[in-house]
């Protein structure tokens, strides 16, 4: 059903059922990624999880995210995709110039004066840098309050779709955007396992308050609204507007018929790796980007599309909506970690969640063709938007098949 569940199914089988939200984005396998449209931009400066991943490693480069950094961006030492590494030249010094360092200069009578002038400069910048750490970080957030959920949600846009699918999926107007970066988000993460109800709920509403600080920046500059999905936890079935009336087991969701968010206590029993601190809020940030899609028009397009091609080619469709959305997800995270201070370990969940919810993983079958991709596709793109604030970083409708297995 979604990314996040057991979903080998497909809207029940059903590709041109207008329920987009249960199905998501692949992650493409590991490599030198593809060539990324020119919408948006990668922002190291912007994104808290500066270390950046290597390649196929279940922890970050380097000290970690707010400790040294190590160039080489998601290929640890070479060049990735974003040119020279993460962070571009090398933060570590500056090279000598040619010929060496050159000689000293010689003093004169006004030396002492200078010597002066520097210390104060000096202590002026030390005062300043002084009065800024105890200020804090400057967030991109501040005086945002997000709108509450509601039962009466604005609907979800209904374009003509017969000549605009591409258009609307390869080149939507939210890709040139960038999300807000960092957002500030004070909230402590959940034992899934341990919580009541109530409690998940809460927690989850106010993640989303959080995800709407972040997202709905990046709606301003385009002609969509965002709206913040109501939050609902059930256990081990539940019965949503997105499954014609049929139960669904222990899942996790974004329904675009109520534009709600779902949650089952359940799944974190059925994969252990998903009780795990900051993996539900990983989760619930995957089934808000779906929420996302839903609100641009990008997911009724590719379902809508789903139903004129074969069924090899709507599955193909089916992981490039999940790995978009994995890729949103870490987008987001990456976002909310300086305030939330999310650890090594917490990130180290996060990848072994992420590709635990591969449909290799899943099915025990390496060669599946699923509507969710393969648990290296998925762990390629959660770190792409782990390491980026440009939206268009998320665009898998344009990456290589290969990218999106």
């Amino acid at each position: 059903m979604s990314a996040w569940g057991n979903g080998n199914g497909f809207n029940n089988g059903n590709f041109g059922n207008p329920g987009f939200g249960n199905a998501g984005f692949g992650n493409p396998g590991h490599g030198g990624g593809f060539q990324q449209p020119h919408h948006g931009q990668t922002a190291p400066g912007n994104a808290p999880w500066q270390g950046g991943f290597p390649q196929g490693a279940g922890h970050p480069a380097g000290a970690g995210p707010y400790g040294h950094q190590t160039p080489g961006g998601f290929n640890s030492g070479g060049q990735g995709q974003f040119g020279q590494g993460h962070f571009g030249q090398s933060q570590f010094g500056q090279h000598q110039p040619p010929g060496g360092a050159p000689p000293p200069r010689r003093r004169g009578k006004m030396a002492p004066l200078f010597g002066l002038c520097a210390l104060a400069v000096v202590a002026i910048i030390a005062i300043v840098a002084t009065l800024n750490a105890l200020s804090g970080p400057e967030y991109a957030n501040e005086g945002y309050v997000p709108a509450p959920a509601t039962n009466n949600p604005a609907p979800l846009p209904e374009p003509e779709l017969d000549d605009t699918v591409d258009e609307l999926l390869e080149n939507n107007s939210l890709y040139a955007q960038q999300i807000a970066s960092p957002v500030r988000c004070e909230m402590e993460p959940i034992d899934a396992h341990a919580a009541e109800d109530h409690e998940l709920e809460a927690h989850i509403d106010q993640l989303n308050g959080c995800l709407m600080a972040i997202w709905d920046p990046a709606f301003a500059g385009t002609e969509y609204e965002l709206v913040r999905p109501r939050a609902n936890v059930y256990g081990e079935s539940v019965v949503t507007p997105c499954n014609s009336g049929e139960t669904m087991g222990p899942n996790a969701l974004y329904c675009p018929a109520n534009q709600e968010v779902y949650w089952s206590t359940e799944l974190s029993k059925e994969v252990p790796e998903y009780g795990q601190p900051m993996v539900l809020d990983m989760v619930m940030a995957h089934e808000f980007a779906h929420g996302v899609q839903a609100r641009v028009n990008i997911g009724l397009a590719w379902q809508y599309e789903a139903g004129q091609v074969t069924e090899r080619e709507a599955l193909t469709m089916s992981r490039r909506s999940e790995t978009q959305a994995d890729c949103m997800a870490g987008m987001a995270l990456s976002a909310m970690a300086l305030s939330r201070n999310i650890t090594n370990d917490e990130f180290d969940n996060i990848i072994a969640a992420t590709k635990a919810g591969g449909a290799d993983v899943g099915s025990g079958d390496p060669t599946i063709e699923s509507t969710h991709p393969h648990s290296d596709t998925r762990d390629y793109w959660m770190r792409q938007g782990l390491n980026s604030t440009g939206v268009g970083t998320c665009n898998s409708w344009v990456a290589p098949e290969a990218h999106v297995r």
